[in-house]
């Protein structure tokens, strides 16, 4: 029996007024429920917490499925 393939890390970086798309849009395509442990979402960025251009504030860390 084949054992189940290796989540793929995903590193996304974002920058003092990133745009909210450029991030949502490719964590809701690869932490869509039900694809299994398919992907390992991380966010990166130069300090703890970045603000969108939007005012949303982002926390660096891992996210999605483990």
């Amino acid at each position: 029996m084949a054992s189940p393939p290796t989540a793929r890390q995903i590193l996304l970086v974002l920058f003092p007024g990133f745009n909210t798309l450029d991030m949502n849009g490719p964590y809701e395509v690869l932490a869509k429920p039900g694809g299994g442990n398919v992907f390992k979402i991380s966010v990166a960025s130069e300090t703890e917490i970045t603000t969108s251009a939007e005012g949303v504030h982002v926390k660096v860390g891992n996210y999605g499925v483990d």
